[in-house]
């Protein structure tokens, strides 16, 4: 049971971090854009009604690689009756550095209008996830939406950094208040934003 409540708070505290992390960050660039493709990113504006320029499906940082593509919709039974469907994003992640890469099932989503899509984060999502060097996982993030929400197309958003095992026993620290989020920041820096573009399955 301590463990479990542990979880909840540190899912409470991951959220406000990677909220306040992002706040500050541009859309990270895969090393394969083009000139033209970061001209057309810089006059885009209106990222709520227009096609965002910004948006892609692969992006390599660092040599890790991270795919989404697409996602599938399932009936959803809420407890307190508030959502009906889940939205599972598919994505990949390809390591090809010489330690293992740490990651987290943590999206978040969007319509492309700007409405916001519910994530849906339990407390094993927060559990140190690793993909070896050399190697690539499969995975799955999860969002809920309404019976109002149009399903066509969705935005999804990712932090990426490397959330390994020193990350998260850091992050711990922040929890128990052995050290400050300014500390924490210092040492790991902010997570970059990568958007995808994903279409559905089904």
């Amino acid at each position: 049971m301590k463990n479990k409540i542990l979880k909840v708070i540190t899912i409470m505290v991951m959220a406000l971090l990677l909220t306040a992390c992002s706040g500050g960050n541009k859309p990270a660039e895969s090393t394969d854009k083009t000139a033209d493709e970061t001209s057309d990113t810089k006059q885009s504006q209106d990222k709520s009604t227009d096609k965002e320029e910004n948006v892609q499906n692969s992006y390599t940082i660092d040599q890790v690689t991270i795919t989404a593509e697409h996602y599938s919709v399932e009936p959803y039974n809420d407890p307190n009756g508030e959502y009906t469907k889940q939205i599972s994003i598919m994505f990949n992640i390809k390591n090809e550095t010489d330690s293992a890469f740490g990651y987290i099932k943590s999206w978040e989503g969007r319509l492309p209008d700007g409405f916001k899509l519910e994530s849906l984060t339990e407390a094993q999502d927060l559990d140190l996830i690793q993909v070896p060097s050399g190697d690539s996982i499969d995975d799955v993030a999860y969002l809920l939406a309404d019976d109002s929400a149009n399903l066509d197309e969705i935005i999804a958003t990712y932090l990426f950094m490397d959330y390994n095992e020193d990350y998260w026993k850091d992050f711990g620290k922040i929890v128990s208040g052995e050290i400050n989020e300014e500390e924490f920041k210092s040492k790991y820096g902010t997570p970059k934003e990568l958007t995808f573009d994903l279409t559905p399955t089904n």
